[in-house]
């Protein structure tokens, strides 16, 4: 899959898990969602994982990652991007 068609795909998947709410998110924290959409050339994979933003969990903000890639040698390498959420749902 080339990588515009991936990077249009991890915007779009970013945008869906920010409409999650900070309960929700929360729920991935050490255990990471992954899904798998499509066959042969137009298979991708995603990965959100959530974890806290600072090494002791202190501020209790959330960094959600995402993950994408073709399933392929891009699995070694994937596109990835993220966010912050805070306990009251405001993104930094």
């Amino acid at each position: 899959m080339e990588n515009e068609m991936l990077k249009s795909l991890l915007k779009e998947k970013l945008l869906e898990f920010q409409k999650l709410s900070y309960e929700e998110l929360f729920q991935f924290m050490d255990n990471p969602k992954s899904e798998k959409y499509g066959e042969g050339d137009d298979f991708y994979q995603v990965e959100m994982e959530s974890l806290w933003d600072d090494a002791k969990g202190e501020t209790k903000n959330l960094r959600v990652m995402v993950a994408i890639d073709d399933g392929g040698i891009k699995a070694f390498s994937p596109l990835t991007d993220d966010f912050i959420i805070t306990p009251d749902g405001k993104f930094i």
